[in-house]
C-alpha cells in the first residue's frame, strides 16, 4: 500500500509541473511560509503523507479532514506555482545622468564605479522578510529567467535598488547589477519573476512607456500637490484652427496663453445676443429656469434690410427647444418671430 501511495504521488506530482503559475496573495498549500507553493512544500507534503495527528503550524492537512491524503493533494495542486510575495517593481530610471558630486534629495544616483547606471528599485509592503535568492529580474517575455538574484533578505517596508548596467554582478552584500541595460527611448517589457521562474510576481507590460532622463517612473506611493488651489496657471480655449496637440511638447511656449487662478473648471458655451441692422429700438433677453425670453424690434427680415434681435447658443449633439410667441406687435405686413436652427 506505501509503493502504491508513492507511484500515485508521483504520477500526481508530473502533472502538477505542467499547470500554469499565477500570483496570488499567500496561497493555499504554502506549507513552508515563503508565501510560493513549489517542491519545497511538496517534501513537507510528501513527509506528512497520511498523517493524522499533525498539528504543527506547516500541517499539510489542507482540507482540515484529520488526515494528509490525496483531498489535500489535490488543493495543493490547484495552487502549484503560485506565488503570494506582493513584491513590486516599485520604480525604475532608464536614463540616468548623474553626475558626481551627487545630490540624493534630486533623486541622483552613482554606482559603485562611479558611473551613471539604470536603476530598479524592488519593495516589500509587507510586513515579513522576504529572500530573493533565485527571484529574476528581465527584460525579455521570452526569457523570464535572465538575471537571478543571490540570497539576500528584503525587510519589511523595505527597498532594495539594482542597477540595470548590463555588468551582471550578483554577490550577496555588495551592490547588484542585472546583466541588462535599460532603453529609454525604446520601450521594454520589464518584471521581476519569483523562483520557479514562470511566475510573474510583477511586470510592465507588454513594454512601460518612453522615458525621459532622470525621470523615474513607477507605482504612486507618496502624492505631492504640484498646483495649489490659487495658484496662477495658463489657459487656452482652443478653436477648430488651432486645436493641434503641440501644446503637449515639453518645448512648449504658453507666455501667449490667458492667465488665471486654480481651480479652472468647464462650463457651457455662454449664450451670446445682439441687435441686427438697426432696429428702432435696442434687443434684449434674459433666461430663468431654462426659459429664454427675447424682445427684440424691427421692421422686415429680409435681404440686406433685416433689423431683428437674435440669441445664439451652440448645440451639440440631440436637443430639444419649444419657441413660443408671446405678443408681435404689427409694424409691418412683413413682421416675423420664431426659432433658426
Amino acid at each position: 500500500m506505501l509503493d502504491c501511495s508513492k507511484v500515485c504521488l508521483t504520477t500526481m506530482i508530473l502533472c502538477a509541473l505542467t499547470l500554469p503559475a499565477a500570483a496570488a496573495p499567500c496561497p493555499v498549500g504554502d506549507l513552508n511560509g515563503d508565501c510560493v507553493v513549489d517542491m519545497l512544500d511538496l517534501e513537507w507534503f510528501a513527509f506528512q503523507w497520511l498523517d493524522d495527528s499533525c498539528d504543527e503550524r506547516a500541517c499539510a492537512d489542507i482540507a482540515g479532514d484529520e488526515g494528509v491524503d490525496f483531498l489535500d493533494f489535490s488543493r495543493m495542486l490547484s495552487n502549484w506555482g503560485r506565488i503570494g510575495a506582493p513584491l513590486t517593481i516599485s520604480e525604475f530610471l532608464a536614463s540616468n545622468s548623474s553626475t558626481a558630486p551627487v545630490d540624493p534629495s534630486k533623486g541622483q544616483l552613482l554606482d559603485e564605479d562611479g558611473d551613471s547606471s539604470d536603476w530598479i528599485e524592488i519593495y516589500n509592503p509587507t510586513d515579513r522578510v522576504y529572500n530573493l535568492g533565485g527571484w529574476y529580474l528581465t527584460d525579455n517575455s521570452g526569457n523570464l529567467r535572465k538575471w537571478c538574484f543571490p540570497s539576500v533578505n528584503l525587510n519589511p517596508g523595505a527597498f532594495l535598488v539594482v542597477f540595470a548596467s548590463g555588468k551582471d554582478r550578483a554577490v550577496a552584500g555588495a551592490q547588484l547589477h542585472t546583466n541588462f541595460q535599460l532603453d529609454a527611448t525604446n520601450p521594454e517589457y520589464l518584471a521581476l519573476v519569483g523562483p520557479d521562474g514562470l511566475t510573474i510576481a510583477h511586470e510592465y507590460a507588454p513594454t512601460y512607456p518612453p522615458q525621459l532622463t532622470d525621470i523615474s517612473y513607477g507605482l504612486a506611493q507618496y502624492a505631492t500637490t504640484l498646483v495649489t488651489t490659487g495658484a496662477t496657471v495658463s489657459y487656452k480655449v482652443p478653436t477648430s484652427s488651432d486645436a493641434s496637440l503641440n501644446w503637449t511638447a515639453l518645448t512648449f511656449n504658453d507666455t501667449a496663453w490667458d492667465k488665471a487662478t486654480t481651480a479652472l473648471g468647464f462650463a457651457g458655451a455662454p449664450t451670446t445676443s445682439t441687435d441686427v441692422g438697426n432696429p428702432a429700438a435696442a434687443g434684449s433677453f434674459s433666461v430663468a429656469a431654462g426659459v429664454y425670453t427675447v424682445q427684440g424690434d424691427g421692421t422686415d427680415i429680409w435681404g440686406n434690410a433685416d433689423q431683428f434681435h437674435y440669441v445664439y447658443m451652440p448645440l451639440s449633439g440631440d436637443g430639444q427647444m419649444t419657441a413660443r410667441v408671446v405678443s408681435m406687435t404689427n409694424t409691418n405686413s412683413w413682421a416675423k418671430a420664431g426659432v433658426m436652427v
